[in-house]
């Protein structure tokens, strides 16, 4: 028995690319960009601050920086109390640990990109506005990790703080690597403005240290960075943000606001009274 092979004949076919489905052909849309996420903390470069005092962070800036997430910051910090015999505080406003900070500041190359005033005034106000007793109670305790009960009995509590400002909550990411530096500075309360007691002794100071910046970061490609400033060559970056303005006043006929040249619109005006700062209210 034997068995035959023919060769392999070959038969050309004149085909032109409208003859292939549009759902055969490959993307033509450009490679998404590669991105890393991670966890980001920095540590306070001022150390131990007591009432008054700067906590300063320096936030990573320049190419291979990345991004901050936008709405994924937070201050973490412990602090601690000086109160004769037995301990019983609490943090103002409602409870919130924001009480402790009096203003928040991010400076872009030195100069001042935003700052709120009166920051746990602020706070507060958003949370009377805009939530309801059961999470100011609650949710917000929960949120801030403060202490559970209406006084703490203890000397430390270490407690998470949010951070409003439009720069960190923006409908964009923060683009740190178009930044050459970033710093974040919080200047803290009197202790009559921050702190609360909750018996006859008083709380004469408080102090705040292990504080930490934490926030979510992300890291595209080298390649996105560069593309992205030389995209941009002599044009300046713009990052539209909802940020507040506040004053405090006593009372009076008429209040002025001088509202800066970079502001479009006014969205909404939000007042409180302030009552006489007592440590016992």
């Amino acid at each position: 028995m034997s068995a035959q092979f023919a060769g392999v004949k070959s038969y050309p076919v004149s085909v032109s690319a409208q003859d292939v489905p549009s759902a055969w052909l490959s993307n033509s849309d450009p490679r998404v960009a590669s991105c890393g996420k991670k966890i980001v903390q920095v540590s306070s470069s001022t150390g131990t601050q007591s009432s008054g005092g700067l906590v300063s962070f320096i936030l990573p800036a320049n190419m291979g920086s990345g991004m901050l997430v936008s709405g994924s910051a937070y201050i973490k910090l412990t602090v601690s109390v000086t109160q004769a015999t037995a301990y019983a505080w609490a943090f103002k406003q409602y409870g919130s640990a924001s009480s402790i900070v009096n203003r928040m500041t991010l400076l872009s190359s030195g100069a001042i990109a935003e700052q709120i005033l009166n920051y746990n005034k602020l706070y507060s106000a958003l949370l009377i506005h805009a939530s309801n007793p059961s999470f100011a109670c609650g949710d917000d305790k929960i949120n801030q990790q403060s202490f559970n009960g209406a006084l703490n009995g203890v000397q430390t509590a270490t407690v998470c703080i949010p951070i409003l400002l439009g720069s960190f909550n923006s409908k964009q990411h923060l683009p740190l690597f178009l930044m050459n530096s970033a710093q974040l500075n919080v200047d803290l309360d009197t202790v009559i403005n921050s702190i609360t007691q909750g018996s006859a002794n008083a709380v004469s100071e408080y102090t705040v240290g292990s504080a930490t910046l934490v926030f979510e970061q992300l890291n595209p490609d080298h390649s996105f960075e560069m593309g992205v400033k030389q995209m941009l060559g002599s044009r300046l970056f713009q990052m539209p943000i909802s940020t507040f303005y506040n004053i405090r006043t006593a009372q009076t006929g008429a209040v002025t606001q001088n509202i800066g040249l970079n502001c479009s619109s006014l969205r909404s005006i939000l007042w409180a009274t302030v009552p006489t700062e007592t440590q016992r209210n």
